[in-house]
């Protein structure tokens, strides 16, 4: 990511509707002379936003010799900076994508130009890139050569691309433990167990040594078809990749039956014939950058403490199965566990001529943290945006390309779960009469206001690493859904998305967003609210693969994200990807997809 300006922020999550900054910025020297050579005027936009937001005392001297160098250096490129600015209001159409008026408050909504009224052709690269990018698909398929094959129902796990790029890292291969089985998955209540035991669990991941160490940091990192093949074949032999590109037709995770097997001779006709190249170096800065951001009930300190001891490869599946209970109750116990005894000692306040290791671990008051540790790891895990900047191995209907030069930002936070065991019936006990089948009273607003802080650490994290060009799927919309008030609770989700971008200004051009099959509900929230809404960014609602998407908008230099709506499991222990190396079917989803075709897996426990 450029940014022509050093600065330091300072954010505070503690309410999602007042965003409260620090900063300041210090001119570099030759940060003009960096733009000319880099060509990169797209830049300013993010600059702008900057001094606005941060005010320094010098601001307006920077900003007027920042633009009027910029217009005498590079005329069209500042016209083009010009007509992307959100200040300009601008929206474009396209047959999958719909955008809706975007204007600053105290602007009448009349001023705005009509979505169909703006359109600057082949020519606009926003519009390009929407355009370029694949419909989104949940089979997630791999399109070669006018053959289409499922990752999540046809390609065998042992194929995935993820599986070169830890080998290419150093991943230890003799490591066998599994950390996670696949009992308790809420895909297999009606399977018997014999059945589930057939199932592989989640292995833990461990280097050998340094992700780049002085010796191996001018290696570069290749992710191909070839490299697939010899992948396999180091492992499992010849036999086997023959037998998992031509012949494999059953489902070894569930006992069903494919169409047909894959009939192919090589991995290039699934992720086709382009290399993907990186080096560790380059890896090693990037894991650097990992960032995680925590709400006002998970301090710092405590969180990594508590993370430490949850996401330990013989601890994840014990705290996996606890995920719903309540911190306290684990202190209570008779004989507590080893988180248990943590939260236990910060509860004896009886520590004579000492400071009281609450506030120790970053507790502003006592209240604060009987309010935390009330809480389960699941209920927690809202509060918690874990952001790195990261690559796709794939581009379009998942063929390999090679690296664009900008990174996309990696984001992964969790919905709240309505659906799945224990976690979900404390949390539905929250919000909704069981009965009735309804919202009770105030509920509603609770509920939307914890959604409105999952995504302001969201779009912190985006503001933090200078995105300007965010995109997002639907959260919480998917297995999380409840049953009860189904609808509402899509409107609310999309109420929280679009009532924080009006609140807080994030420094973003155009929020992009596919609402998938809250698609209704997204555009109704928005007709029944066009006159109370006044975006701080430019909206556009469309159906692409958020992946393809993510990658068209880096390979044409702009700063954009991609969120990961993610689970307990990989926010707060650390198993970022949970299934992805061996799940299928309904075990291989978006989080699965997500870290089989990326650099994701840098910011997996065990690596960073």
């Amino acid at each position: 990511f450029f940014v022509p300006v050093r600065f330091v922020v300072e954010v505070n999550m503690a309410s999602p509707s007042s965003h409260t900054a620090v900063g300041r910025a210090v001119a570099v020297s030759d940060d003009l002379q960096y733009i000319r050579d880099q060509d990169l005027y797209g830049s300013l936009d993010k600059l702008v936003s900057l001094l606005l937001h941060i005010k320094p005392p010098n601001s307006k001297e920077m900003l007027e010799r920042f633009i009027s160098q910029a217009k005498l250096d590079n005329p069209e490129e500042f016209e083009r900076w010009q007509c992307m600015r959100p200040q300009s209001r601008a929206y474009f159409p396209s047959s999958s994508s719909e955008s809706f008026p975007s204007h600053r408050r105290g602007d009448s909504p009349s001023d705005a130009a009509p979505a169909a009224s703006w359109r600057r052709g082949a020519t606009d690269p926003l519009s390009e890139a929407v355009k370029a990018a694949c419909d989104f698909n949940p089979i997630y398929p791999a399109v070669c050569n006018g053959k289409t094959f499922s990752l999540a129902h046809q390609v065998h796990y042992k194929l995935r691309l993820a599986h070169v790029f830890l080998q290419e890292l150093g991943v230890d291969q003799r490591n066998a433990l599994e950390v996670k089985t696949s009992r308790g998955h809420y895909d297999y209540a009606e399977q018997t167990d014999a059945e589930r035991k057939k199932l592989p669990g989640l292995a833990a991941v461990r280097l050998r040594g340094r992700l780049a160490g002085p010796s191996r940091k001018s290696k570069v990192v290749e992710i191909s078809a070839d490299k697939v093949e010899q992948h396999v074949r180091g492992l499992y032999g010849k036999q086997e990749l023959r037998y998992l590109l031509k012949d494999w037709k059953d489902y070894e995770n569930y006992g069903k039956k494919a169409t047909r097997g894959l009939g192919v001779d090589h991995v290039s006709e699934i992720f086709g014939e382009e290399k993907f190249e990186i080096s560790l170096d380059k890896l090693e800065d990037m894991e650097k950058e990992i960032q995680i951001f925590t709400g006002p009930d998970l301090p710092e300190r405590f969180y990594l403490h508590l993370v430490g001891i949850v996401s330990k490869d013989s601890n994840v599946q014990f705290y996996f199965e606890r995920r719903a209970v309540p911190l306290m109750w684990l202190a209570q116990s008779t004989n507590p566990c080893a988180l248990g005894k943590f939260i236990k000692t910060l509860l004896d306040k009886d520590v004579p001529d000492a400071e009281p290791l609450w506030k120790y671990y970053g507790f502003s008051s006592y209240q604060q943290f009987l309010c935390t540790i009330t809480q389960s790891l699941t209920e927690l895990s809202t509060q918690v945006c874990v952001a790195c900047p990261g690559y796709f191995f794939v581009g379009n209907h998942n063929q390999i390309v090679k690296k664009p030069d900008n990174p996309v930002l990696f984001i992964s936070a969790t919905g709240i779960d309505f659906n799945a065991g224990a976690s979900a019936r404390a949390e539905l006990s929250k919000y909704f009469y069981a009965d009735l089948k309804k919202f009770k009273p105030g509920a509603r607003d609770s509920f939307k206001a914890r959604i409105k802080r999952t995504y302001h650490g969201i779009f912190t994290a985006c503001q933090h690493f200078g995105v300007t060009h965010p995109t997002a799927i639907a959260m919480g919309l998917g297995m999380f859904l409840p049953e009860i008030e189904k609808e509402d609770v899509m409107a609310v989700y999309h109420e929280a998305i679009f009532e924080v971008l009006c609140e807080n200004d994030y420094g973003f051009n155009t929020f992009f967003l596919n609402p998938a099959r809250a698609t209704p509900a997204a555009k109704k929230v928005l007709e029944d609210n066009k006159d109370k809404y006044h975006f701080r960014c430019k909206m556009l609602l469309h159906s692409k693969d958020g992946k393809a998407l993510a990658s068209e908008l880096a390979s044409r230099g702009f700063r954009t994200s991609f969120l990961n709506p993610s689970d307990c499991i990989a926010v707060m222990q650390g198993c970022i990807g949970y299934w992805w190396a061996c799940g299928m079917g309904e075990r291989y989803a978006g989080e699965e997809d997500f870290a089989a075709t990326s650099t994701a897996l840098l910011a997996r426990s065990g690596i960073c």
